[in-house]
Formats: C-alpha cells, structure tokens, sequence
C-alpha cells in the first residue's frame, strides 16, 4: 500500500466502505428483485421473473466467454474502436429517432439560430450550455445526424480511456475494451442529443490526465479546461471535480498544484457562465430555484422521482417541512427507495432515450421501428431491457469484487469518490437513474479488476490441490 496523509486513509475508508454497500446491495437485491421505469414517468419495484434469469445467464456465458478466448490471444485496439463506432453508426441509422421533450426544445432553439419564443431557457437555465453546444455543431449541419455522430465520437473516446485508466489502476487488459464496447446503454445513449454523452466524455478523459504518471503543463491544462467544460454542460459533474480535489489534496498532497487547478477552473467556469448568460436575454424569475429540486428529492409517492412539481415558489423551508412531515422514519425509508431504485435499475432509463417514448417518431420507418413503435408489445424493447438489466447486474457483481481487491491500489481512491459523490448528491436531489450514467466507464474498471481477481483467485485455489 502506497502512502498516504491520515486524512487521506480515513477518507478513502469512507468512499470504500460506501462503495462496498452500494454494490452490495445492487447484488443483493438482484436475486430477487428488479427496480423498473414506467414510461407513464415513475419508478416502481418487482419480482424478477424468468426472462430476467435467462438474460443473467447469457451474460455470465458471454463475459466468461471472451474472457476465456481472448485469455492469450493478441487484441489490436483500434480495430476494435473502429467497428465499435460502425455499430453505433448502424444504430441510429436502424432506429432513426427524432428528438422529443427536452430534447426537442433545445435541439428547435439551437438550430433557429438560438431564438427561444417559448421562454424555455428562462424556465431551465441550466440548458443554456447544451443548447450552445448543439448550436455550434449545427454549424457543421442542421441534421439530427451531427449531434448523433458527435455522440459516437465521444463513445469511442470513452472506451479508450476506460482502457487507459484501468492500465494505470490495475494492469494493462485489453478485454475491457469488448466489455465497454457491449454495454448497451451507452450505444443507445448515442440517440440521445442532450449532454449525457459528451460530459461523460469530458470528465473520463479529466480522470485520465489526473491518474497518469505523465503529467505535464499541457496535460494538466487540458484536465482545467475539460473540468471546466464538463460542469458548465451538467452542473452535476462539480462532483467529479469535488472527488478529483480530495484525492489531490489527500492522496497525492499536491497542495500547490490544487490551488492553481482550483482557481484556474473556477475562472473557466464563471467565463463559461457569463458568455453563455450574454447570448440569452432570460428571465431570472422563470427559473426554478434549487429547492424545487430539492423538494422533489423527498416526494413520498415517487420516492425522490422527477414528478412534475417544479415551481418557482418552492423554498427552504418548505424543503424542511416536507422532511419533517416525513418524520425521521419516513425519511429514511424514501432515501432507501430511492437510491436502491437509483443504483439497481440498470439501464439509465436508455430504452426511452434510444428507442423513444409512445409519442416518438423516427425520420424513417421500417420493420425495427415498426417493432419498438408498440411499447409494451415490443419484443426487441423487453428483450434489450431485459439484456441491460442482466449485463449490468453482472458487471455490478464483478465491481463489487474488484473494489474489494483494489482497495490498496494507487488512483482506486479517485473513482470510488466519484461514485460516493453521486451516492451523496442523490440523497437529497431529485433522481433518474439517467443521472448516474457518467459513472458507468468505472463501474466496468472495477468489473474487469473483480474478474480478474475471481480469475486470479481460482487458479491459486487449484495449485493449492496439486
């Protein structure tokens, strides 16, 4: 084990230990039950039925399965990118889907030219970043397909840079690629024109430069301004750059070096705000305060599900009448709920975002469309779901283990905080398993780590027997 302050061990046995229960409990709980999105827009709980099982099955045979082959045979990366994007590609052309709900207003308001007549950007400033980032690429075409193709583009980047990142954790092992490149929500993901994607993207590759050994001035201020970038698109992600602090400070005790990063940010950041904030003439009064958010975190009937009840009247202090009409025990059964929902749902709610909701329509139709157009009555939408559900229930087994193993690696640290960030936030915030997509590069850094170390594990096991 590497050395580190006596803050630093404490903190990192607090990240461990929250990251040991999540995915616990995600395995726990997956014997048994599932945690499913009704697309009349709730969240609901059930009894796992056969098809769940099956699609357990076929993923443990085809993990283990490439595990076993590509064991001693030579794996060439970019080839591997290459059809990776030929198959997202293949996807949005198959499932052409035209956006809709936020989707739709933002992509209207940037390919006009940014005119928003509705007042949409008054009502949810934080859309102001996304809806300038889909205008600049409208620059290169006004067609849905750029944004789409962008999407791709960040995809590969993602499955790059997972690789890199468990090469400088852990060891260098090419089959993380293949478990990357399958895991259907992120190719789904690739019709979803939001910022989902790209600020996945951003902060994979910030993880990267603050775990390489190689750091140089170029490198560190690409990690500022990709911060920077990543939290201006989804104010969500200051979590990764809270994470990334602590394990500076902590970890790596670069103190100076902490003070400029932090700084430096902060000044991308507030130029980031304030050109984007120059471009639109919004209205402050429109906006919905954070405790509108807040207060949606703790609705009973939905525990902490998106419902609808946005308003700008929302204040503090009915957060904290809402928490008190709960009572301490039902405040704490809602936050069980919903981050058991949150963490074991196992798809990122990507069914609706790749395929649609009832109202989608797609530029053209064929026999896919045709299929995934009736809902319920889609066979390829359960059995995707149901495949989504058992991949990430097996990767989120193999996490569990790879975190027990790697607790003494240098640079595990850094990624359990970004997971416990998450953790933490959503207790409080309104919650879509949507919103912990960004996480999913580590998920699978610690899948491949634990089916290494099950490997690993079993082979000492039989020279024991010899």
């Amino acid at each position: 084990m590497y050395k580190m302050s006596v803050t630093g061990r404490i903190t990192k046995t607090i990240a461990f230990t929250i990251c040991i229960c999540i995915f616990f409990a995600i395995s726990m709980w997956g014997v048994l039950m599932q945690s499913n999105y009704s697309f009349d827009d709730y969240p609901y709980f059930a009894w796992n039925n056969f098809s769940n099982y099956i699609a357990i099955t076929i993923n443990i045979l085809l993990i283990s399965g490439i595990y076993l082959l590509f064991r001693h045979r030579k794996i060439n990366v970019f080839p591997c990118l290459v059809l990776y994007g030929l198959i997202c590609f293949a996807f949005i052309l198959i499932i052409p889907l035209e956006p809709f709900s936020d989707m739709k207003s933002i992509f209207d308001i940037a390919r006009k030219g940014l005119s928003d007549d509705s007042g949409y950007l008054s009502r949810y400033t934080n859309q102001i970043p996304v809806t300038l980032y889909l205008y600049l690429l409208s620059f290169l075409g006004k067609s849905i397909i750029i944004p789409k193709l962008m999407n791709i583009l960040c995809n590969i980047l993602i499955v790059y840079m997972t690789y890199k990142i468990h090469a400088i954790i852990f060891r260098e092992d090419k089959r993380i690629i293949f478990y990357t490149c399958m895991f259907v929500p992120a190719i789904l993901y690739a019709n979803h024109i939001y910022n989902d994607t790209i600020s996945t993207a951003l902060t994979v590759v910030m993880a990267y430069l603050a775990l390489s050994p190689k750091k140089g001035r170029i490198s560190f201020f690409i990690m500022i301004l990709f911060s920077a970038l990543s939290v201006w698109l989804r104010a969500s992600n200051i979590l990764f750059v809270i994470a990334l602090i602590i394990y500076m400070l902590f970890s790596l005790k670069l103190w100076k070096h902490t003070v400029v990063y932090l700084m430096a940010f902060a000044i991308f950041l507030c130029g980031f705000s304030l050109a984007g904030k120059k471009l639109f003439d919004t209205n402050k009064e429109d906006a919905y305060p954070i405790w509108s958010f807040i207060q949606m975190g703790f609705n009973e009937e939905e525990f902490g599900f998106q419902d609808g009840s946005h308003s700008v009247e929302w204040t503090f202090s009915d957060c904290i009448d809402r928490v008190k009409d709960l009572g301490v025990a039902g405040t704490l059964k809602l936050l069980a709920k919903k981050e058991l929902w949150m963490w074991s749902e196992g798809t990122y709610q990507a069914e609706r975002y790749g395929f649609g909701d009832a109202a989608a329509s797609y530029s053209c139709n064929g026999i896919v469309t045709r299929n995934i157009s009736k809902m319920d009555r889609s066979f390829l939408r359960k059995a995707v779901v149901y495949f989504m559900k058992g991949q990430y229930y097996l990767f989120a087994i193999l996490a569990l283990a790879g975190i027990y193993a790697g607790k003494n690696k240098k640079g595990a640290e850094l990624l359990m905080y970004f997971i416990c960030g998450f953790f933490c936030f959503y207790l409080i915030w309104e919650m879509k398993s949507r919103y912990i997509y960004a996480l999913y590069p580590y998920m699978l850094i610690f899948a491949c780590n634990g089916a290494n170390y099950i490997n690993d594990s079993l082979i000492d096991r039989k020279s024991l027997f010899k």
